[in-house]
Parts: structure tokens; C-alpha cells; sequence
């Protein structure tokens, strides 16, 4: 019956369990996994949305991210959206390919330079250009892409094929 209740309470491949001699005690520990296909598409989805706004609303786009004292241009907006569109696919025609490995982790460590720089350019942009773009606004993506350069520079790096990381560490493994 107990491991029969710790089915109903934990079920599932990915999870492990194991019960003490005490049967009410119960430990669990789950695994969070993330492979470099999946940060690879989690930049190029990034990207891609980030180009479809600038494509579909350039205005909307600009009123977003810039002061009304900063002047739009229409031509400059579809040029930002089509530059944005060709980060997408990049990173998003990498991770749909088999094998290639190394190219792989050449593109992560690419995209991650990209998105830390940017970061970088918006931090600049919030302190600087107090007029042109909102303050908050710039400092809080600067803080989503460096997380995103960050996370393409780790697996760009890492040796293995996937990163495990238990959350929950069972204190007396077998």
C-alpha cells in the first residue's frame, strides 16, 4: 500500500521516491532537466516574438520602448523587426538539426555574447537616455537578457549533453 500511495502522490517517470522504515515518511526528489536544443528555441521563440512585434506594430513597437520625444520611422522599425527576425532563425534552425554538436554550442556561445551585449546596450540606454527610452522599462530587460545570455553562455560551455540538477536531494541515498 505504500508505495502503491506514493504512486497516487508522486507519479511519474522523471521523479524518484524512496520510503523510509518509518512508511508516513516519505522523500521525494525531482529533476529538472534542460538541453541546449531547448535554450537554443527558448532565444530563437525570444527573438522571433520580439521581430513579429516590431513587423506587425512597428508603432505600437515604439510607443512600447521609447519616449514620444524620440521620433518613429517606419523604415527603421521593419529594418529592426527583418534584423530580429534573422536572430530567430538561427538559433531556431540549429537546435531542429540532428547531431551537431559543436555547432550547437558555437551558436550558444554566440547567442549568449549577443544577449549579453544587448544587455549591456539597454542598461546603458536606461541610465543614459533618461528622455528616449523609460528608465524601468530598460533596466528590467537588461535584466532578462543578461538571464538569457547567461543561460546560452553555461550550456554553451558545458560538456555534457544535458544539465541535471536534483531539487530535492533524498539525505540518505542507497
Amino acid at each position: 500500500m505504500g508505495v502503491a500511495a506514493a504512486d497516487l502522490i508522486m507519479p511519474g517517470p522523471r521523479s524518484r521516491r524512496r520510503l523510509s522504515t518509518d512508511i508516513s515518511t516519505v522523500y521525494y526528489a525531482m529533476k529538472f532537466e534542460i538541453s541546449d536544443d531547448a535554450v537554443l528555441k527558448l532565444v530563437g521563440v525570444g527573438s522571433a516574438v520580439h521581430s513579429v512585434h516590431w513587423l506587425a506594430d512597428g508603432k505600437g513597437a515604439h510607443k512600447f520602448h521609447f519616449a514620444e520625444s524620440v521620433p518613429y520611422d517606419d523604415t527603421t522599425a521593419r529594418q529592426y523587426g527583418w534584423a530580429l527576425a534573422g536572430l530567430a532563425a538561427m538559433p531556431l534552425a540549429i537546435s531542429a538539426a540532428e547531431g551537431g554538436k559543436d555547432a550547437k554550442k558555437n551558436a550558444l556561445k554566440a547567442s549568449g555574447a549577443t544577449w549579453l551585449a544587448g544587455s549591456a546596450l539597454l542598461a546603458y540606454n536606461g541610465h543614459e537616455h533618461k528622455g528616449g527610452q523609460e528608465e524601468n522599462l530598460m533596466y528590467a530587460a537588461a535584466v532578462g537578457h543578461a538571464a538569457l545570455g547567461a543561460l546560452c553562455l553555461w550550456r554553451g560551455l558545458a560538456e555534457d549533453e544535458k544539465w541535471e540538477k536534483t531539487l530535492f536531494e533524498d539525505k540518505d541515498k542507497d
